[in-house]
């Protein structure tokens, strides 16, 4: 089970929040090692989880400063398997767990008010390319999304855009 991204995106609006903390876990099976995972952006602030050379990257703007973090998994996520990612924001502190591997960073937010309401959250992509990390789509697979434990289902409030298999993973 899960959700086949080839070259397409879902779109949920109005979908997630970043305030002083969240938690957005979620599995992945890429088939590419580059490519946007999760972007959401309101006109001050901004967070973006991609797949760039290897390495799993988070991107959180508060308007004034861009706090990065990322993480080289010990196997290659090309490798057939799920693999389980975590990025959280509490507080000023980001960090982001591939597997059994992690780091974080402390970022110096101004303010985090207005990082309570964001637009919509773009999932394997977006048509938004102002200031995202990665142009390139997600392709691959995901499943068991979940935004501060709560799951996300792709099924109903969301816009498909491209190609995009909502509860269909190729086996391989």
């Amino acid at each position: 089970m899960g959700t086949y991204f080839s070259g397409g995106h879902i779109i949920l609006d109005n979908y997630f929040t970043v305030g002083s903390q969240f938690v957005l876990a979620f599995e992945l099976r890429p088939q590419h090692l580059t490519g946007l995972l999760f972007h959401v952006k309101n006109e001050k602030a901004s967070l973006d989880v991609f797949l760039m050379d290897s390495k799993v990257g988070v991107k959180v703007n508060d308007g004034n400063r861009a706090v990065k973090v990322s993480v080289t998994p010990l196997e290659s996520l090309c490798d057939g398997k799920f693999h389980m990612i975590t990025v959280s924001k509490e507080d000023k502190v980001i960090k982001l767990t591939v597997d059994s591997v992690s780091d974080q960073r402390e970022g110096h937010y101004i303010s985090t008010t207005h990082l309570t309401t964001m637009d919509s959250l773009y999932i394997g992509g977006t048509t938004k390319q102002n200031q995202i990390p990665v142009s390139a789509p997600f392709v691959g697979c995901l499943r068991n999304v979940k935004v501060n434990g709560t799951p996300v289902t792709f099924e109903t409030a969301s816009r498909v855009v491209g190609h995009v298999s909502i509860n269909k993973c190729p086996v391989d």
